[in-house]
């Protein structure tokens, strides 16, 4: 921009009557004298005005932090072992970790062979600093509640292990968990490109409870098992006679990977008279089943016992359920009774048996 100064020297008297005098063009940097804008002549048209454009807001970062891999390492595309392969990185390679998932059992890399520059790889084959402080990485918000897997299972096509095996799941795979079932015995995940079915006693989940339920609990298998007098009963409607004994049980089945594999039954003891217990024979091809037993209030437990001895020594109440290592082939019997603690006279019940491995 150019300003212009005035350098005309004149007597009072002309300075009152002169109307010019010479102009001499200056850098605006320069300033020896008073300095007066030239105003714009009409004559030439005056520039549009327009809005300067708002620079983007600049969002803050968090830099990479260094490690050293301890072993060759996969790449996978999210924090679990059935992720898609992005590749591997060599034994004591550097990497740049850019956060951890909440479990802290993967951490986010950058990784330039993936689509979005990123990657993810088990953080017990990565050394970091111990003073280092890890930012925790959102996974997607809106898939759902971060669990961990415990041990090894299965991913089923339902809520049951009579439903197709999808895939399997290591220990501190991390999974997303949209639903569960009913009974809250099955947790509905994130699998591929559509949805799966775990067992909820091999994750670790905290705040399942505001899950929506996706699914009816345990659905019924289109077969039927067989009373000790021959009668066919429904799986999943097994109404447990009075009178029986564990010499002479209401009901008897097998369960096994490719036959029945979870039965429901239904029934109702009294505290006060006529029928205080009922008792279910099962066998099993398997080493681990899962018991479970719904019922109003408390008041009712459930015992396992093998050739006139119990199992255990600990029952299970109203609303519990519990994984038991069993041994493949041998007969067992469930008890079900009132505890004495009853004060209604009868008590209903409904007792889920469901094979696991």
């Amino acid at each position: 921009m150019l300003v212009y100064q005035r350098h005309c020297i004149l007597p009072l008297v002309a300075m009152l009557f002169s109307t010019s005098c010479g102009m001499n063009a200056t850098p605006e940097s320069s300033a020896s004298t008073q300095a007066y804008v030239t105003p714009t002549s009409s004559a030439v048209p005056s520039a549009a005005t327009t809005a300067t454009p708002a620079l983007p807001t600049m969002q803050a970062t968090t830099a990479p932090v260094e490690g050293i891999t301890t072993t060759q390492i996969n790449v996978r595309s999210e924090p679990s072992t059935v992720g898609d392969s992005l590749g591997t990185i060599a034994p004591f390679s550097k990497v740049q970790i850019l956060g951890k998932e909440s479990n802290g059992a993967w951490l986010q890399i950058i990784f330039a062979d993936s689509i979005d520059g990123k990657g993810w790889v088990t953080a017990s084959y990565v050394q970091v600093g111990a003073a280092v402080e890890l930012p925790l990485v959102q996974i997607d918000p809106g898939a759902g509640i971060s669990g961990l897997v415990l041990q090894p299972i299965k991913i089923r096509s339902g809520p049951g292990t009579t439903f197709d095996a999808l895939g399997t799941l290591s220990p501190n795979d991390v999974v997303m968990v949209k639903g569960k079932d009913s009974g809250g015995d099955w947790m509905q995940i994130e699998f591929k490109a559509g949805t799966g079915w775990v067992a909820s006693q091999f994750l670790k989940l905290a705040g399942f409870e505001s899950l929506p339920v996706t699914a009816d609990t345990l659905p019924t298998a289109a077969a039927t098992v067989s009373t000790e007098s021959g009668t066919p009963i429904p799986v999943g409607l097994a109404y447990i006679q009075d009178n029986d004994s564990m010499q002479a049980p209401s009901v008897s089945v097998l369960l096994a990977p490719r036959g029945v594999g979870a039965v429901q039954f239904s029934g109702v003891v009294s505290s006060s008279h006529r029928d205080a217990e009922d008792w279910l024979q099962f066998t099993a091809e398997g080493s681990q089943i899962l018991l479970g037993v719904k019922c109003p209030g408390s008041g009712l437990q459930v015992e396992m016992w093998q050739e006139n001895d119990r199992v255990a020594e600990d029952t299970l109440s109203c609303q519990e359920s519990r994984i038991v290592e069993i041994h493949s082939g041998q007969s067992f019997w469930l008890r079900v009774a009132a505890d004495g603690s009853l004060t209604v006279q009868l008590m209903p019940y409904i007792l889920k048996l469901e094979l696991i491995h």
